[in-house]
């Protein structure tokens, strides 16, 4: 049992896929050379309508997060991190999501907008750094007429310094 991630190798520019063992060891599934990069997607869920100005996100068991909340996130020492993309996923309408970190909102530097059909996905601009113990949480900002299910995913990438 552990956890999987998609691990990009820079000596030969292509994914593989990795697994972290109960023993705290990386196993790769392929590919040589070092591993310099990699990305993370941390998701959260709202399984009902989204509502304007709310923490009404969910990681694991349905408990939303309150504005102060969220997400602890692990840096190893000798690498970076950077929310790189944001992405959403509504039933129906419209709706504007913002990571949040450390309780402040990243307004437009971190946040994914569906204002047609059902998906967005925002490259950002500047990627955002996030450290070693910030907590990440998302905020809806704005919402009309939106379904469940909604998920809201911030992509992280992980590069050794």
């Amino acid at each position: 049992m552990g956890i999987s991630r998609v691990i990009y190798d820079d000596s030969d520019d292509k994914m593989y896929y990795s697994r972290v063992d109960d023993s705290k060891e990386i196993s790769y599934g392929g590919g040589g050379g070092g591993i310099s990069e990699y990305i993370v997607p941390i998701w959260a869920e709202e399984n009902s309508t989204l509502s304007a100005d709310a923490y009404e996100w969910a990681f694991g068991n349905g408990a939303n997060t309150p504005s102060d909340g969220g997400l602890a996130i692990y840096v190893p020492t000798g690498w970076e991190c950077h929310i790189v993309a944001m992405s959403l996923r509504i039933g129906s309408g419209t709706a504007t999501v913002q990571a949040v970190i450390n309780g402040v909102s990243q307004g437009s530097s971190a946040n994914v907008a569906v204002s047609t059909g059902q998906s967005a996905v925002n490259e950002l601009s500047q990627p955002v750094e996030l450290s070693n113990g910030d907590y990440l949480n998302f905020r809806t900002q704005a919402a009309s007429g939106s379904s469940s299910p909604n998920v809201v995913t911030a992509w992280l990438r992980y590069r050794q310094t």
